[in-house]
């Protein structure tokens, strides 16, 4: 991530926090603020928002990228921001437990969800674990402690329950001049149901096929073992309680 530092902002998100749904919105409101005619799947957001390492953009358009990396320690140092210009960075977050159920039904492991709930400390055996959430929530918790000037956090949560508001806070910290209609028209166009009919219906990014409460998911074992786990190794909680 130090590498990556020739973009206007960087968009950083938990799996399974709402990544696409916020790609689509900022898509889709630069597209329309630009003039720019609508892509016609929810896919081509990554064309315009992907991967720092493949992305190309679109010319006269503000560069923005997409990760979902830890950063490396120094980005959180004061010094190096003083001396090296880096984008700004927004941090998408969700209720780890949340992250974990989705990224459970998503990928169906070969295991019982209480196995990995446990998961894998050395980081090998799932693409997200508790041990990947508690590893992104410090190192980003830290550059969003040090550095508050370039760097923001955006709850999945509110964004659900004020999407204007929240999404506006990103146009803002990142400096785009987007106008409320733009903005307004985006988020209608990214809604579930429109979304929806823009897909493939193989596609994997649709998660939560079982919408039973999150609490159902964890057996009493489970929960004991995801707070002592939080308790113990969480330093920056980011708003939640754990």
């Amino acid at each position: 991530m130090l590498k990556h530092r020739d973009f206007v902002g960087m968009l950083v998100t938990m799996h399974q926090s709402g990544t696409h749904w916020v790609k689509h919105i900022l898509t889709s409101a630069i597209y329309h603020e630009e003039g720019f005619e609508q892509p016609k799947s929810i896919y081509d957001e990554d064309r315009f928002i992907g991967n720092p390492k493949s992305h190309r953009g679109r010319p006269g358009v503000p560069s923005i990228t997409a990760s979902h990396s830890i950063p490396h320690i120094l980005l959180g140092s004061q010094l190096l921001h003083r001396m090296v210009t880096f984008p700004r960075y927004v941090i998408l977050v969700r209720d780890i437990r949340a992250c974990l159920v989705s990224n459970y039904e998503k990928w169906e492991p070969s295991c019982s969800f209480s196995e990995y709930l446990h998961g894998d400390v050395r980081g090998k055996r799932f693409n997200s674990d508790i041990w990947w959430c508690i590893r992104f929530y410090n190192a980003w918790g830290r550059v969003l402690e040090n550095v508050p000037d370039k760097a923001t956090l955006i709850r999945y949560e509110c964004m659900k329950e004020d999407t204007y508001a929240e999404f506006s806070k990103l146009v803002d910290f990142m400096g785009l001049k987007i106008s409320r209609e733009s903005i307004e028209f985006a988020i209608h166009f990214s809604d579930k149901e429109t979304m929806a009919k823009r897909q493939n219906p193989d596609d994997l990014r649709v998660v939560r096929k079982d919408n039973r409460p999150l609490e159902e998911w964890f057996s009493e074992g489970d929960m004991q073992f995801f707070r002592e786990t939080c308790r113990r190794y969480l330093k920056y909680d980011m708003g939640y309680t754990y």
